[in-house]
C-alpha cells in the first residue's frame, strides 16, 4: 500500500455533539499499515490499521461533531508530513481542543523515547524515518488549547530489550503537559491487530463504543468515561488500556451515548463540594482520635488488643511489619484507641537520645523528678504508679538516629529488665531492621517471645480502607473508582511493594478528596491527583514550582536536613529535626506541613513518611547528589552534639585523618547543606586542637631528631672502632693459618690447600694471597679410593686419559673412571685366568689383556660396564708386556717359552662386532 497525500474528510451534517463541536477544535488521525524494508526485523504490514484510521476519522466527524475539521493521514511518507499536520491543527485551535490519534506500529528508540512508524520505516530499529513522539508532545504542550492524545500502537521488541520500568517511562514521555492520554495497552500485548479482524483490537472497541454506545453508561461520554468503559471491556484480555491526565482534560465531553435509551438534555453540572474534614490522613498515620475512620485492620486490632491485655502478663510485644504496612496507624488508631480503660503512654520514636526520651516521657507521665526516674530506669524498674501500657513506635531509630552506644545500651537494658510489675510494653519495628535487632541477644529474646507480625492487607481490607472512611464522612466514590484504584494498587504493590504503594494510595485518596465533586470522589479528581504513583510527586512539585529560585534552594536545604543516611551503602531514612534549628525556614515548613509532606510533633519536624524518599524524583536526585556529604554530616552532627553535651572537652574532637576527611567532604559539598552553629564550633575547635597537636608534634619531632643524630654519631664511631679491632684480629689469625699451611705443604698438600683457602677467606693479606698461590702451584698426589689388596703388576691409561686399568696378581684387572681428575671413581673389574699384561688401543678404549694361556679384548667405553669382545687361546708361556703399534693394527706381546721369545699378532675385523667393531687377532 502506498502513502496517500494529506487529505481532509468530507464534512458531514453539522450538529453539536460535545466539547469537540466548536470551530476551534481539530483532530489529526494517522494510520500506517504498509511498511518498507526487508530482513529479520522488518515491520509487518497492518492493513487493519489503515481501515481503523479511516473509520475513526469518520466517527469523529459524525459522532463527535468535528465536521470538516479532521485531517486523516494514511501511510505518511515521513515524520515531516505528520508534524506539519499537527502544527497546522494547533494553529487553527487556539482556545479549543486538539486531538491526535495514531494507529500503527510504535517503536522505542534512543533514550527510551517513543517513535511512531511511517511507511518509510524499514525495521523495529529504524527511528530515522519514524515520528519522534516527543516532537508531537512539545508542539501540543505549546498549544493554547486542550490536547487529547490517543495511541493505538505496540512497542515492538520492548519486552526483550528494555527493563520492566521502561514501559512506564515511555508512557510518561507520551503525555504532553496539560492533556489527556489514552493508550491502547498497559502491559505487553501479544497482538493489537488480529489478522482476520476489520479493525485493530483497541480501535475496533473504541469505534464500537462511539457507534453502539453502552447501555449502562452515562448519557454523554467524557474522555474518562471512554477509558473506564474500555478498561472494563478489556478485562481478562492480553491488552488493557491506560490513561493519564492533567488538569480537567479528562472531563471533556466526547460524544452522546447512543446505547442509552433515555438521554439527559444537558450534561449534568458539577455540584458544590461537600463540607466536613477529610476522612483520609494522607501519608500521616491515623491518630487515636481518628479511630472511627480507621478501617481494614479491625481483626488485626482485636488480636493485638487481646495479646497486650492478656493475663498473665505476656511480656513486651514487638509489632513487626514492612515500611508502609500501617504499623503506626495500627498502634495509634488501633491499639491506643482500643485500650479505652487503660492508661497509655505513646512515644512516637526513641530519636537520637532514646534513653533520655524514655526518661523524660516517663517522668512527665508519673510526675516524678527526672533524676529519680533515670536512676530507676537504669535498673529496669518502672514505677507501678505510671501508665499501664507503654507504646514506643519506630524502634529502628535506635539504629538509624542514635549513634551514642551508651544511650542505646541504657535504653535496651531498661526494656529488657522491665518486670511484670511495670507497664505492658509494645514496640513498633520496621522489618528491614529485623536483623539488627537479632544481633542484640536481649532484643532477640524479646522479639522471639513477643513478635506480632503486621501482614499485607487483603483485597477486602483494602476495599474497606478505601470506601468506609468516605461513607463515614457522608461521601461516596464514583461507580467503578474503587475497582480502578484496587487494580492500580495491585500493580503498584507488585512493582514496588507495600512500602511505597500503600502510602502513595493514602496520599492519592486525600488529593482525590480535595478535588471531589460535591460529595462524590471522582475519576477525574483521582486522575488529576496523578493516580497512586504520581500523586505524591505532583503535590511536592507544586510546592517546589510555586517558589522562587532562592526559596527553592532553601527548600532543598530544609528537606536534606530531614534525611539521614544510615550506612555506607547509602540507605536513607527520615530524620527528626528540632524546630528550633529551622527558625530561618518557618515559612517553608508551613508550606510543607499544609501539603502534608512534613509533620511537626513535639517541637520536632520530619518527613511524613519514608516512602516520600522514593516517591519524589527531585528529592531522590538531591539525596543521590549529596549522599556522601549527608553521611559525613550525619556523623559530624552526632559527634558535635555529643561533644557539646559532654561540656566540649578536647578529647571529643576530631583529629588527624578523620578531621582531614571531613573537611575534604565538606569542601566538595560547599553550599549543599549549611552547618549548624554547634557543628561550626566543633570543626573550628577540632582544627585549633589539631593545629596545637601538630605544633607540639613538630617540636617533639625536632628534639627526637637531634637526639637521634647525636646517638647515631656515637653509634657510628663505636661501630667503626669495633670493626677496626675485629679487622686486626682477623688479619692476625689469617696470617697464622697461612703460615701453618706453608709448613704442611710438602708432606700434606691437600690439607695445606684447604688451610690456604681458609686463611684467604678470613682476611686478604699479602701472606694469605701468597700462600694460596703456592697451594695452587703445588701438585698434590691423589689416592685411589678403596685401595688394592693384591700387588699391582702393571697399569695402562686410555688414549684420552679418562680410564685407568690396573692389573693385579691373581688375574684381576680394576678399572677407574678419571673423567674428574681430582675425584677418581672406582669402576668395573675384569676377572682373568691368571696374571695379565695389559695395554690400551692408541685411538679407542679397547683394552688388551694377555695371560700365560690366552689373549682377551675388552671394550671399556663405559668403565662401569666393560664388555668382553672375545678370548683367544695362545701358546702357553709367561707374558711380561703387551703393546699396540701406533696405528693400532698390531699388538706385540713379550712372552717366555722356556727361554726368551716374541710373538706378534695382526688385529683385524671380525664378523660379529661388539661395541668397538673389532675382531679377535690371529697370529
Amino acid at each position: 500500500m502506498t502513502g496517500s497525500p494529506l487529505r481532509r474528510i468530507a464534512p458531514r451534517s453539522g450538529r453539536r455533539t460535545g466539547d469537540l463541536s466548536g470551530v476551534n477544535c481539530h483532530a489529526i488521525v494517522v494510520g500506517t499499515g504498509c511498511y518498507g524494508g526487508s530482513g529479520q526485523e522488518v515491520l509487518s504490514d497492518l492493513p487493519s490499521a489503515v481501515r481503523s484510521a479511516r473509520a475513526v476519522a469518520a466517527a469523529l466527524e459524525e459522532k463527535c461533531g468535528l465536521d470538516g475539521r479532521v485531517t486523516a493521514i494514511i501511510d505518511p511518507r515521513g515524520p515531516t508530513e505528520v508534524l506539519a499536520a499537527v502544527q497546522a491543527a494547533i494553529d487553527a485551535s487556539e482556545g479549543g481542543v486538539v486531538l491526535f490519534y495514531f494507529v500503527g506500529h510504535g517503536l522505542v528508540g534512543p533514550g527510551q523515547q517513543l517513535y511512531l512508524a511511517t511507511s518509510k520505516t524499514s525495521s523495529v530499529v529504524d527511528t530515522v524515518h519514524a515520528v519522534p513522539f516527543d516532537q508531537v508532545s512539545k508542539r501540543l504542550a505549546d498549544a493554547v488549547a486542550s490536547t487529547v492524545v490517543v495511541l493505538d500502537c505496540c512497542f515492538s521488541g520492548l519486552a526483550q530489550v528494555a527493563p520492566r520500568e521502561s514501559y512506564r517511562e515511555v508512557l510518561a514521555s507520551a503525555r504532553p503537559e496539560g492533556s489527556f492520554l489514552l493508550a491502547s495497552a498497559t502491559h505487553y500485548a501479544a497482538s493489537f491487530a488480529p489478522p482476520s479482524a476489520e479493525h485493530t483490537l483497541f480501535s475496533g472497541e473504541f469505534l464500537r463504543l462511539l457507534t453502539e454506545g453502552d447501555p449502562g453508561g452515562p448519557s454523554w461520554f467524557t474522555l474518562l468515561d471512554v477509558y473506564r468503559i474500555l478498561d472494563h471491556r478489556f478485562q481478562g484480555s492480553a491488552a488493557r488500556p491506560h490513561s493519564d491526565g492533567v488538569g480537567r482534560a479528562s472531563d471533556l465531553v466526547l460524544a452522546r451515548n447512543p446505547g442509552r435509551r433515555v438521554h439527559d438534555t444537558t450534561v449534568v453540572p458539577e455540584t458544590e463540594q461537600g463540607g466536613g474534614p477529610c476522612p483520609y490522613p494522607g501519608m500521616r498515620p491515623f491518630l487515636p482520635e481518628q479511630h472511627h475512620l480507621f478501617f481494614g485492620r479491625e481483626e488485626l486490632t482485636r488480636s493485638l488488643v487481646r495479646l497486650v491485655t492478656a493475663d498473665p502478663h505476656p511480656g513486651p510485644v514487638v509489632l513487626v511489619g514492612a515500611s508502609g504496612a500501617g504499623k503506626s496507624s495500627l498502634l495509634r488508631a488501633g491499639l491506643v484507641a482500643g485500650l479505652e480503660n487503660e492508661r497509655v503512654l505513646l512515644i512516637l520514636g526513641p530519636g537520637a537520645r532514646p534513653f533520655r526520651s524514655l526518661v523524660e516521657s516517663w517522668a512527665t507521665a508519673t510526675g516524678r523528678p527526672f533524676g529519680e526516674v533515670e536512676r530507676d530506669l537504669v535498673t529496669g524498674w518502672f514505677s507501678p504508679l505510671g501508665p499501664d501500657v507503654l507504646v514506643i513506635d519506630q524502634l529502628e531509630e535506635i539504629f538509624t538516629e542514635c549513634q551514642d552506644l551508651e544511650e542505646r545500651e541504657l535504653f535496651v537494658r531498661a526494656l529488657a529488665a522491665a518486670g511484670p510489675d511495670g507497664p505492658r510494653i509494645v514496640l513498633g519495628l520496621r522489618a528491614d531492621f529485623y536483623d539488627q535487632v537479632l544481633n542484640d541477644t536481649r532484643l532477640e529474646a524479646i522479639v522471639r517471645s513477643g513478635q506480632f507480625t503486621v501482614s499485607a492487607m487483603s483485597d477486602a481490607e483494602l476495599r474497606a480502607a478505601v470506601e468506609r472512611p468516605a461513607e463515614q464522612a457522608g461521601l461516596r466514590l464514583e461507580d467503578g473508582l474503587s475497582d480502578h484504584i484496587l487494580r492500580e494498587l495491585r500493580q503498584e504493590r507488585a512493582d514496588e511493594g507495600d512500602a511505597v504503594a500503600l502510602p502513595f494510595l493514602a496520599h492519592a485518596l486525600r488529593q482525590t478528596w480535595a478535588g471531589r465533586r460535591g460529595t462524590t470522589l471522582t475519576f477525574t479528581a483521582f486522575q488529576a491527583a496523578g493516580g497512586i504513583r504520581a500523586s505524591v510527586a505532583r503535590t511536592a512539585d507544586e510546592v517546589h514550582d510555586g517558589l522562587g529560585a532562592t526559596d527553592r534552594r532553601r527548600l532543598r536545604e530544609l528537606l536534606l536536613r530531614m534525611v539521614l543516611v544510615v550506612d555506607d551503602r547509602g540507605r536513607a531514612v527520615r530524620r527528626r529535626v528540632p524546630v528550633t534549628e529551622l527558625d530561618k525556614a518557618v515559612d517553608l515548613l508551613g508550606l510543607l506541613t499544609a501539603a502534608r509532606l512534613v509533620v511537626v510533633d513535639q517541637d520536632e519536624a520530619q518527613l511524613c513518611h519514608d516512602s516520600l524518599l522514593h516517591a519524589w524524583p527531585r528529592l531522590q536526585d538531591w539525596i543521590t547528589e549529596n549522599r556522601a556529604g549527608l553521611l559525613v554530616r550525619r556523623r559530624l552532627g552526632d559527634a558535635a552534639d555529643g561533644w557539646h553535651e559532654a561540656g566540649r572537652p578536647e578529647s571529643g574532637l576530631y583529629g588527624g585523618d578523620q578531621l582531614a576527611s571531613v573537611r575534604a567532604q565538606l569542601d566538595q559539598n560547599v553550599g549543599a547543606l549549611p552547618m549548624r552553629r554547634v557543628e561550626h564550633d566543633f570543626i573550628d575547635a577540632s582544627h585549633r586542637a589539631e593545629h596545637r597537636r601538630t605544633k607540639w608534634r613538630r617540636i617533639v619531632f625536632s628534639i627526637v631528631t637531634v637526639l637521634a643524630l647525636i646517638a647515631t654519631t656515637f653509634a657510628v664511631q663505636a661501630r667503626s672502632a669495633q670493626q677496626e679491632a675485629e679487622g686486626r684480629a682477623a688479619v692476625s689469625i689469617a696470617n697464622e693459618i697461612a703460615a701453618q699451611a706453608d709448613v704442611m705443604r710438602t708432606r700434606d698438600p691437600q690439607t695445606a690447600l684447604r688451610l690456604s683457602l681458609a686463611a684467604y677467606r678470613t682476611a686478604e693479606t699479602p701472606a694469605t694471597r701468597s700462600s694460596l698461590y703456592a697451594a695452587y702451584l703445588t701438585e698434590a698426589p691423589i689416592g685411589l679410593p678403596g685401595g688394592h689388596r693384591a700387588a699391582v703388576l702393571n697399569l695402562a691409561f686410555s688414549h684420552d686419559g679418562d680410564v685407568l686399568a690396573t692389573s693385579q696378581v691373581g688375574g684381576s684387572i680394576q678399572l677407574w673412571d678419571l673423567s674428574r681428575r681430582n675425584v677418581p671413581v672406582k669402576a668395573g673389574a675384569l676377572k682373568l685366568r691368571g696374571s695379565a699384561a695389559i695395554a690400551f688401543h692408541p685411538r679407542s678404549r679397547l683394552l688388551a689383556a694377555q695371560t700365560a694361556t690366552d689373549l682377551t679384548l675388552w671394550d671399556v667405553s663405559e668403565p662401569e660396564r666393560p664388555e668382553r669382545l672375545s678370548v683367544r687361546e695362545i701358546p702357553k708361556g709367561m707374558t711380561y708386556t703387551v703393546a699396540f703399534a701406533p696405528d693400532g693394527r698390531t699388538l706385540a706381546a713379550g712372552v717366555t717359552r722356556g727361554g726368551f721369545g716374541c710373538g706378534m699378532c695382526r688385529i683385524r675385523r671380525f664378523r660379529h662386532a661388539g661395541r668397538t667393531g673389532r675382531s679377535l687377532p690371529k697370529p
